[in-house]
């Protein structure tokens, strides 16, 4: 969130839509987190031992951690191109 208010400001140029854009950013992505778990929290079966417990833990984990990794590499490329389509206007 601080690291990415940075590079939104040096794409932007502008404080406060800089602002307003990481702070949706930040929250579609808490979004995204609470959304992902009520759905897989009620797909889970039943458990029967700790070790199916632990299993299913780390995998939603890891699955939603990948959908976060894909979705900040698509907004770092919508940024990229955005930056490079403001440029270009300016030019």
């Amino acid at each position: 969130f601080k690291i990415g208010k940075i590079y939104l400001l040096d794409v932007l140029k502008d404080d406060e839509i800089c602002n307003s854009v990481n702070k949706v950013l930040l929250i579609g992505y808490y979004l995204l987190n609470l959304g992902y778990i009520a759905i897989s929290i009620s797909s889970w079966g039943d458990i029967n031992t700790f070790s199916e417990m632990i299993e299913i833990v780390f995998t939603k984990i890891s699955v939603i951690l990948m959908i976060i990794a894909i979705l900040h590499y698509i907004n770092i490329a919508a940024l990229y191109f955005l930056r490079n389509q403001i440029i270009s206007t300016f030019k």
